[in-house]
């Protein structure tokens, strides 16, 4: 499994343009193969500042959803958006504990 963790501070004016484009990948990239789980979410104490967290059965389903069309119109979008560069980080977890 990988997890891919990006973070990334929103500019104010490009914050609904943003959303929009993240809300279509998400959708799209939910019902991709080898997807386990996508979403993105907001701090609770920086404002425009989000997190893009990704869960990929392997590193090759993640390669695969990173050449898709939807997923180049959102880094298109994101690039537009952000105040500064974003972080990615790519991991690989040797074990996951379940604590709930």
């Amino acid at each position: 499994m990988i997890v891919v963790i990006a973070r990334a501070k929103i500019r104010p004016e490009k914050r609904d343009d943003f959303l929009a484009a993240a809300a279509a990948c998400v959708e799209t990239s939910r019902a991709e193969s080898g997807n386990i789980a996508y979403d993105v979410y907001e701090s609770a104490t920086e404002t425009n500042a989000f997190v893009v967290l990704e869960r990929w059965k392997s590193h090759e389903d993640n390669r695969a959803h990173l050449q898709n069309a939807h997923t180049q119109d959102f880094l298109r979008a994101m690039a537009q958006s952000v105040a500064e560069m974003p972080r990615i980080e790519a991991i690989t977890p040797a074990k996951i504990d379940m604590l709930a």
